[in-house]
């Protein structure tokens, strides 16, 4: 539609670089591995970036997206509460204690202030959209859904040749021990494979 978009996301430790995909300028930020605090030291440099920039609109992707100041429209698109995340951890160790302090302490101010500096705030569910409501007193929330390109991805003809795949964290709440128990209905009928791709929690 004739306008040009830039992508700002994580680098490497100190070093910014950018490079050309499809047209559209893809710039990596630094970025240090220090998880939770990541986020504010990259935000530095990505907020250094947004004001050299002549940009019409900034949209930031949220949660674990740095702090943003600019003077210009933001829109959001809030992926997950966080708080919501940290409610189905049942685990009791180190990690389980970090990442629900990291929600409440770090991710839950910044995504309250993302969403009260957002022009607009956009979300990928109802279930998110009613999370925000409930966590963030933010009842507007437009759903649109992750969109799929289906020219890569489409339903093949022949139903024989094919399988279900999941890409994504191996974690509780992208929904994988239903999808087990889906795939054993499923199998017991068809003759088909489930293919489950990522890292995280749930792997072994």
């Amino acid at each position: 539609r004739g306008n040009y978009v830039t992508i700002i996301t994580r680098g490497n430790l100190f070093r910014t670089y950018s490079i050309e995909k499809d047209g559209i300028k893809v710039i990596y930020a630094p970025c240090i591995p220090l998880y939770p605090l990541h986020i504010f030291y990259h935000g530095m440099f990505v907020n250094k970036l947004l004001n050299k920039m002549k940009i019409d609109v900034v949209h930031v992707h949220t949660p674990l997206a740095p702090p943003i100041k600019v003077n210009k429209p933001i829109v959001s698109t809030v992926h997950t509460s966080i708080l919501g995340d940290v409610k189905s951890i049942e685990d009791m160790n180190i990690r389980a204690l970090c990442m629900k302090l990291q929600a409440k302490c770090i991710s839950y101010p910044v995504v309250t202030r993302l969403i009260d500096q957002s022009r607009l705030v956009t979300t990928v569910a109802n279930s998110v959209a009613d999370e925000i409501e409930k966590y963030y007193c933010f009842p507007g929330a437009l759903v649109l859904a992750n969109g799929v390109n289906q020219s890569e991805f489409h339903p093949i003809a022949n139903k024989d040749d094919g399988y279900i795949l999941s890409v994504g964290r191996l974690d509780l709440r992208k929904g994988l021990l239903d999808l087990i128990d889906c795939a054993q209905i499923v199998c017991k009928n068809y003759e088909i494979e489930f293919k489950i791709v990522g890292k995280g929690p749930l792997e072994k």
